[in-house]
């Protein structure tokens, strides 16, 4: 198709009336429809034309409302990802907290029921005096302290968040949100 329809119009004109009304050669009829069929082509091109570029258009919107949802769910996403990832570590900084006290409770217990078993023993057995037998309380409590403290102690750092885990940021390590026509790397 030409692009100037306008001049393609003219000429095609022109030659229709050029063309003898009959002619003696069968041809003569031939000559007149592809031109008149050329007439009507034009047109019919110029709708086609503006129809694709109102298409084009259309589909240029839709596609910019597509990408711009698509960085409205990838931000979205990120920040659930996010809230997600924190309440996680919450979570497992609690439970690791209910873990710790749960053992440190029963330590204590343990400790009590010892320390008081092994004070009546001290106290109710033997001929040791008055002074010897609270010196041998005092260093039985004090070895249970120390213990407990050892139990507590170990406890905490058996439980602790390990390096790794803190200093990762949250999220979804090394993964990357793509558009709808890229591919993921």
């Amino acid at each position: 198709m030409i692009r100037d329809n306008d001049a393609a119009l003219g000429s095609i004109d022109t030659a229709l009336r050029y063309l003898p009304a009959s002619g003696s050669r069968g041809s003569h009829k031939f000559l007149q429809e592809q031109f008149i069929a050329q007439r009507d082509a034009i047109p019919e091109g110029r709708l086609r034309a503006e129809l694709d570029t109102e298409h084009a258009q259309v589909l240029a919107d839709q596609e910019r409302r597509h990408n711009q949802r698509w960085e409205q769910l990838g931000t979205e996403l990120d920040r659930r990802s996010e809230e997600q990832d924190k309440a996680q570590r919450e979570s497992q900084e609690r439970a690791r907290a209910n873990h710790v006290s749960s053992v440190e409770l029963v330590a204590v217990l343990t400790f009590a029921i010892a320390f008081a078993v092994g004070s009546l023993q001290v106290s109710l057995t033997g001929s040791f005096t008055l002074k010897d037998r609270l010196a041998l309380i005092g260093a039985w409590g004090a070895f249970h302290m120390f213990f407990a403290l050892l139990v507590f102690g170990g406890t905490w750092y058996i439980t602790r968040p390990s390096r790794n885990m803190m200093a990762l940021p949250p999220g979804r390590v090394g993964q990357q949100r793509c558009s709808p026509h890229e591919t993921p790397n």
